[in-house]
């Protein structure tokens, strides 16, 4: 986890651990709209994470 996140380090380990098949993601140098700042980065993981749920 990026350690600017919205959700502090320990609680994001929280939601992980409580959520096994959650993903957690974090792109760098991305403030909180990485769908303006690096769309290509976002369609790339949202492709990887749906592929590897179908």
């Amino acid at each position: 986890m990026a350690r600017s996140s919205f959700i502090p380090p320990r609680e994001a380990e929280e939601m992980l651990r409580q959520r096994p098949t959650t993903v957690a993601l974090s792109v760098p140098g991305t403030g909180h709209d990485l769908h303006l700042e690096h769309p290509d980065a976002l369609h790339t993981a949202l492709s990887d994470v749906l592929e590897r749920r179908a």
